[in-house]
């Protein structure tokens, strides 16, 4: 029964690795999607300063 107990926390432990990476995978591309909608959407009023 203590066996079938430590099998189970390891796999849960797995599975929150797991999905936190795919977040941080996730949120990074995000993160460039932002960025690069910021960059393109200030750039037309960098073009009337200069």
């Amino acid at each position: 029964m203590g066996t079938e107990r430590f099998f189970c926390y390891v796999i849960f432990i797995l599975l929150t690795y797991i999905a936190a990476r795919f977040g941080q995978h996730k949120g990074k591309d995000e993160m460039l999607k932002l960025r690069r909608f910021a960059e393109e959407s200030t750039l037309q009023f960098e073009k009337k300063i200069n």
